[in-house]
């Protein structure tokens, strides 16, 4: 029983009705008919769109997030070149990590620094899923920023479920710092 789907169709039966005797009453039939049909086809249409086969109010399936950023938040990904190798990284641009002093902002001034504070490393994340997470986990661990899909700054988070592996406690998850 979609309880929805009974309040919309109560709603629009008050307002088609309703409607309809209103305007009649004014000695307006022919506007009458119109507002029936026109009230009419435009609940019909709403009520398809929101209840039909692939209705607006069911949510999606699947993981949640959908796609995991390349970079944790805030942060930008940038591809750093290291005596002629290139390394994927992630730097800060806004300097939302200027309390925990582990990653500098970066340099706003043309100059491309050479010290590894101002780069996250990313480059050499493993290619099964499950080994990618804990990585990206204890890189944001470490780093102390939260990865949407990863970590909320305290334990790793399930991307299936979106809550924190490990329970209650706040322990992360098989590798990854509580």
């Amino acid at each position: 029983m979609n309880l929805y789907l009974i309040g919309f169709i109560a709603l629009a039966f008050m307002i088609i009705v309703g409607g309809t005797y209103q305007v009649f009453n004014t000695n307006q039939a022919p506007g009458a008919i119109l507002f029936f049909i026109g009230s009419l086809t435009l609940f019909i249409v709403y009520g398809i769109r929101w209840f039909g086969s692939s209705p607006l109010f069911t949510p999606a399936s699947g993981p949640w997030p959908p796609i995991i950023n390349t970079c944790p938040d805030y942060l930008t990904y940038y591809q750093r070149t290291v005596d002629g190798v290139k390394k994927d990284t992630c730097i800060d641009t806004i300097g939302i990590s200027k309390d925990n002093s582990l990653l500098t902002k970066f340099p706003t001034n043309g100059t491309i620094p050479s010290s590894n504070s101002y780069y996250l490393d990313i480059s050499g994340l493993s290619s099964d899923p499950a080994t990618k997470s804990t990585q990206m986990c204890n890189v944001a661990m470490n780093q102390k920023v939260t990865w949407e899909g990863v970590t909320n700054g305290e334990s790793c988070v399930t991307r299936s479920t979106g809550t924190a592996a490990g329970g209650a406690g706040g322990a992360g998850a098989a590798g990854c710092p509580p």
